[in-house]
């Protein structure tokens, strides 16, 4: 009974193991077994290794083995489904490369014209066109490192970071300073910038006013309206009255010669600062218990400043000023009592403050 039950049970294995392998059953009809012969496989090809053709997997690889005759070549055996590869010639190129986002290698097949189709069984040699998985990636990173990483460039980078390390205490100063300003800034910052483009405006006048004085210093008949012409007739658009060395010569600063600047400037420096400054000079040093008290009553008041004009509520303090000074001379409403006008309200850094609307009046 033992002996019987043994061989039911051997046949029961052997029948399984026959339905599993079935090493008897044929190969599939769209299935092309192709040998490929190459010098070199990409690291991590190995059996079950996916074949794709335009990202598309069409095979598989099942084995790898050295090629016979001891080239040191290596014998690819592959299994490409026809459809996908037909069109293939052995005229083909291979690269080895990632297949998807995990970095798994896997042979790339590259069309090319020329040569004869695939077939089933057939034996084909190629050379691979690249090698680009992640591991020949990082391979190569490792090859880089080693070779750029020289001890003289990590000296370098190690005095970079020491000399980077003296900018800290700037950094630090830079956040506690924006620290400071966002803990007591109350006024929104669009409000601030548009109070201080209001008291900007009239800086580019200024500028230009200034600039022209200075030309006017240095070149005296330079009139950028295109008024005073020194031959005499008045230029257009803009005439302006001629000044009063109309007709005289006068050369300009830069055309002055060396020996006028010695006889005339120099000496006029010379004696106001031996005259005129160093009278005041000594007359400072004599009297300096004279001026105590009054260097102390100007920090009186000085010091008086900066706490009555906050910046949070300088504008609304001004205002209050100003309204109470119309107030006092507004008059009995038919007549004012004075006649009074504030001439800084026609400057923007005074009235944008404020919140005087300036029409532009003489």
């Amino acid at each position: 009974m033992m002996t019987i039950g043994a061989v039911v049970m051997l046949c029961i294995v052997l029948g399984i193991t026959l339905a599993v392998v079935n090493p008897f059953a044929s190969k599939p009809k769209n299935v092309l077994s192709v040998m490929i012969n190459t010098p070199y496989v990409g690291q991590g090809v190995e059996a079950g290794t996916a074949i794709v053709l335009h990202g598309v997997k069409v095979g598989s690889v099942t084995g790898v083995t050295n090629s016979a005759g001891g080239a040191g070549g290596v014998q690819l055996d592959t299994e490409l489904q026809s459809e996908p590869v037909r069109g293939l010639t052995d005229a083909m190129n291979i690269d080895f490369r990632p297949i998807n986002y995990f970095g798994v290698p896997g042979i790339n097949l590259v069309p090319a014209s020329g040569g004869q189709a695939l077939r089933d069984g057939a034996r084909i040699s190629l050379v691979p066109t690249g090698n680009f998985t992640l591991s020949q990636l990082l391979n190569q990173l490792g090859n880089v490192s080693q070779a750029s990483l020289t001890p003289q460039l990590v000296s370098v980078i190690d005095r970079v970071t020491r000399y980077t390390d003296g900018l800290n205490p700037l950094f630090e100063t830079a956040v506690t300073v924006a620290r400071a300003v966002d803990a007591v800034q109350t006024v929104p910052t669009e409000q601030l910038l548009t109070n201080f483009a209001t008291a900007v405006s009239a800086a580019p006048p200024f500028i230009d006013a200034t600039i022209i004085g200075v030309t006017r210093i240095h070149k005296f008949d330079y009139y950028p309206e295109g008024g005073y012409d020194p031959a005499g007739a008045a230029a257009a658009p803009h005439p302006i009255n001629p000044p009063y060395t109309k007709n005289t010569i006068a050369a300009d600063l830069g055309e002055i010669p060396q020996d006028y600047w010695d006889e005339h400037f120099h000496a006029g420096l010379d004696l106001a600062g031996t005259g005129l400054f160093a009278s005041v000079g000594k007359l400072l040093r004599s009297h300096v218990d004279d001026l105590f008290p009054l260097i102390s009553g100007l920090q009186a008041v000085t010091d008086a400043g900066p706490v009555l004009l906050r910046p949070l509520d300088v504008a609304q303090k001004l205002s209050e000023l100003r309204d109470r000074f119309q107030r006092l001379y507004a008059g009995n409403g038919d007549q004012r009592a004075v006649s009074v006008r504030i001439l800084l309200d026609g400057f923007p850094a005074v009235s944008a403050p404020m919140g005087i609307v300036t029409g532009g009046t003489p």
